[in-house]
């Protein structure tokens, strides 16, 4: 019997230090979450922002073509539609459960593939809602999105400023072809 509580007692400690070491990391990853710069405060209605977007240029959507993104609301969810075309001529459909973010600002949207783990997606810039631009959590996302297949050269050197004023490095931007 004293064998067993022995084993019991090792269980529920190896437990308890699983747990502990899973909060600490979660709080970790929180750690590394920082609001950019540029937020549009305020003034964002993700009614007018929904419809389909084509992505102009990623920092992480290489080889591909025809990208779209289709953002839709309906009772207060948010869907999110991915569609494009690989460089093997294979079409590429992928969809994501999206919500507003814990905080007041309602240009931050968090995207999640399975509804598990949530990503913050920041949309920084947008004019008219005819051009978009994203930022993800770190320097490693960045979209740029257009409701028309081109951005005009004025708003592609304003994006681009911009990102390279909040220390993205835009040597990394992939443009995506639009046919």
């Amino acid at each position: 019997m004293e064998m067993k509580s022995i084993f019991t007692f090792l269980k529920n400690r190896s437990l308890l230090v699983c747990f502990t070491a899973l909060i600490l990391l979660s709080g970790c990853n929180n750690a590394n979450l920082t609001t950019p710069k540029r937020v549009i405060k305020g003034d964002f209605d993700i009614y007018k922002f929904s419809g389909t977007w084509y992505e102009i240029a990623s920092m992480n959507d290489a080889n591909l073509t025809n990208s779209t993104i289709n953002f839709s609301v309906y009772n207060n969810e948010i869907k999110v539609i991915k569609s494009s075309i690989a460089k093997d001529n294979k079409v590429i459909k992928d969809e994501y459960k999206a919500r507003f973010g814990l905080d007041d600002n309602k240009s931050m949207i968090e995207i999640s593939k399975f509804g598990l783990v949530y990503e913050p997606l920041y949309i920084v810039k947008i004019d008219a809602y005819k051009y978009a631009l994203i930022y993800g959590k770190d320097h490693k996302k960045l979209y740029i999105l257009s409701r028309t297949k081109q951005i005009p050269a004025l708003i592609e050197a304003i994006y681009l400023e911009n990102a390279k004023k909040d220390g993205y490095n835009v040597e990394d931007i992939k443009w995506i072809n639009q046919k």
